[in-house]
């Protein structure tokens, strides 16, 4: 999967989620946890516009160097970022590996929205569904099958099992029994030996098996055993084995 047609986050976005990573400002970081909760909380179309900004900051978090992540924000987003907490932006260009701490507290910060959604203005629980819900699907599947910084596919990884396979689909535009696009996707990484795959696979047949449907799991088996016998690294091998494991004691 490539980035293109993917958006670049929002300037206050950066900025909410750099001060939240920075408790030393007090003010700004209080803020920061006052905004994001009023946020996620507003409203549905609130909820789920931060949570698609929250995956924009995880892709744009997974470039190097720093130059080439800042070329992909807009001007005006950049200069509102500066205005907000001009020393966070400052420190991620001296430190480039703060981008990915960065990304990683963004994750960190929707996989929680997800898994635990608040309620929003009519008492229900947030839900984001339609176009938002196909957006937020491609950028968390983006991270986990493209990303370059096993940190961020980490994290991606977990925000994808944690929803696909939930007992109790606290998401259920994100289960894997609505997200019709997940397993031939996931099929198809593992057939080409991707490791992102590979792991994420794993992680769901161990986590949730029960939620997957006959169907999906034949799929599923039917690929691992493809590549079962290929040349793959120990870790890979080990992965396809567990998964294969997995299947056989649902």
């Amino acid at each position: 999967m490539n980035s293109v047609g993917i958006p670049s986050p929002s300037g206050q976005v950066l900025s909410l989620v750099s001060a939240l990573l920075s408790p030393e400002n007090h003010v700004l970081h209080v803020q920061a946890i006052q905004a994001r909760d009023q946020a996620l909380s507003a409203s549905i179309e609130s909820y789920a516009n931060l949570c698609l900004q929250l995956a924009l900051v995880m892709i744009a978090s997974d470039h190097t160097p720093s130059e080439a992540i800042l070329s992909r924000i807009a001007t005006q987003d950049m200069n509102q970022w500066r205005a907000a907490d001009e020393s966070s932006v400052q420190e991620l260009i001296l430190n480039p590996h703060q981008w990915i701490v960065l990304g990683q507290t963004a994750g960190i910060i929707l996989k929680t929205a997800l898994v635990r959604p608040p309620f929003c203005g009519n008492r229900q629980a947030c839900i984001p569904s339609g176009a938002i819900t196909e957006e937020l699907q491609r950028y968390v599947l983006h991270l986990v099958l493209s990303s370059s910084h096993v940190e961020l596919r980490n994290v991606a990884s977990s925000i994808v099992a944690s929803c696909a396979v939930s007992s109790d689909g606290v998401q259920p535009t994100l289960h894997v029994s609505a997200w019709g696009t997940l397993v031939p996707t996931l099929k198809n990484g593992v057939l080409q030996q991707h490791s992102g795959a590979l792991e994420i696979v794993r992680k769901m047949l161990e986590d949730g098996p029960q939620e997957f449907e006959l169907q999906q799991i034949d799929s599923l088996v039917e690929a691992l055993i493809e590549v079962c016998g290929g040349r793959l690294s120990d870790e890979s091998h080990h992965q396809v084995l567990q998964s294969l494991l997995n299947c056989f004691l649902t």
